[in-house]
């Protein structure tokens, strides 16, 4: 059972602006029990041939990603660029969050450096939304398969039918089909890092690129609207935020770190259209592309908040200060355990999947702790949250001991970043008096 603080002052309704890159938006109000609408557009975007410092191993070839774009409170024209992750979404402890879904998969525009003939039969399908550890009532999608195992059509949604022994969920909450708009409700919602992500197909759906973060502050420090926009508790090397309703989870710098990685064969698969089309028997010759499921999934490229290490990329500046507490909010929305690693320090990990360690005592009492340890282990779909406090300024490096270090064979990086640290504050010395 958690202690709550002193519960803000319901604020009012204030609209939210349009902006960052994914089609969701965010109208809402704050303090306890409030209402969030973000409307989020689930589309496509493309990398450019070479942008992730390709080498000859893997095809010179512009990569197709599906993101999310933030828009304006429900203007789904008036959308920002799509990104992988998807905008980072903000709520509070108690309240409830509405995500307001368009379904944009459709083929984009080719352009200079795109697959030739793949865009314009790429597949189009229904999406949904899923945020492991928030309440809300889920009904999942079953459809049939044929002696293939191959899906069919749908059988019934929530439920599966009386007496039906063989149909498959497809997806496991409602789905919205390309061209629509669904709504998805989780609430009260709990306190801790979340990854939102597609509910449907998500062996490909999530590694497509459909997937982000979602922070959610306790009561006694809340999310606020300034000037329209959700704005976190003001943190900084004078000011102490909480990430759980427990002092021993304060913090004053706040970074969040999604690692996830991109199998250039499967994206090319779902590009061309032949997802799903079974190879020839031997002796035939597979076509490039089909595949049928992620049981051969082999990534080429490692990133972190959607990009690989590059010396333009990183570090990662601003997020901490001697002798200040950082929280680190690390989540995986790949198919690959990670295994983020620290070098030269200590990490206190205090929550995972928006749980923080607590024990309880003979006397009813409820004891906050945290586990000292340099690296942890991070499944597909965890999170973790972790405070560290450096002593020396400088680049602290943390990368995945589980050695996806490298991007495409010979290009330099994979899952390695710096988290850049400021030295402390001085104090001006004070002026003598005459």
């Amino acid at each position: 059972m958690r202690t709550y603080g002193k519960i803000p002052k319901k604020v009012k309704r204030s609209a939210l602006a349009a902006v960052l890159t994914l089609s969701v938006l965010l109208v809402g109000a704050t303090g306890y029990a409030a209402t969030w609408d973000y409307y989020l557009q689930a589309g496509v975007v493309e990398i450019p041939a070479g942008a992730y410092n390709t080498s000859p191993q893997v095809p010179n070839e512009a990569i197709l990603m599906w993101g999310y774009a933030l828009c304006g409170v429900g203007a789904l024209g008036a959308c920002g660029p799509v990104t992988f992750p998807g905008p980072v979404l903000l709520a509070n402890e108690g309240d409830t969050l509405n995500i307001h879904l368009n379904n944009a998969l459709t083929p984009p525009t080719v352009t200079s450096g795109s697959i030739p003939v793949a865009y314009p039969s790429m597949i189009s399908e229904p999406t949904s939304l899923i945020i492991n550890g928030q309440p809300t009532t889920y009904a999942p999608v079953w459809v049939s398969v044929n002696h293939d195992g191959v899906p069919q059509a749908v059988t019934s949604n929530g439920s599966r039918t009386a007496g039906d022994v063989t149909s498959r969920v497809r997806s496991f909450n409602t789905e919205t089909a390309v061209g629509n708009t669904g709504v998805y409700t989780w609430g009260p919602l709990s306190a801790g890092t979340y990854l939102y992500q597609s509910g449907t197909h998500p062996a490909v759906q999530v590694q497509m690129g459909l997937y982000g973060a979602l922070k959610v502050y306790p009561a006694a420090y809340p999310v606020t609207l300034v000037a329209g926009v959700p704005t976190p508790p003001a943190s900084g090397a004078t000011t102490t935020v909480w990430a759980y309703d427990n002092a021993s989870t304060a913090y004053n710098f706040d970074v969040t770190l999604v690692y996830s990685e991109i199998d250039q064969e499967l994206h090319y698969s779902i590009a061309s259209g032949l997802y799903g089309t079974p190879p020839p028997a031997p002796p035939g010759v597979p076509t490039r592309g089909q595949r049928t499921s992620t049981v051969d999934y082999s990534p080429s490229f490692f990133l972190i908040n959607g990009q690989p290490y590059t010396s333009a990329s990183l570090p990662i500046s601003n997020v901490g200060m001697v002798n200040r507490t950082t929280l680190l909010r690390v989540l995986n929305a790949g198919l690959k355990e990670k295994t983020p690693t620290l070098l030269n320090m200590y990490m206190n990990l205090i929550a995972e999947d928006g749980n923080p360690y607590i024990y309880t005592t003979t006397t009813s009492t409820n004891i906050y702790y945290s586990k000292q340890q340099y690296a942890f282990l991070l499944p597909p779909g965890k999170t973790r949250d972790a405070l560290i406090t450096p002593a020396v300024a400088g680049n602290i490096a943390i990368f995945d001991r589980s050695l996806n270090l490298t991007n495409a064979a010979l290009s330099p990086g994979g899952m390695l970043t710096y988290l850049q640290v400021a030295p402390p504050v001085v104090a001006a010395p004070k002026a003598k008096k005459k």
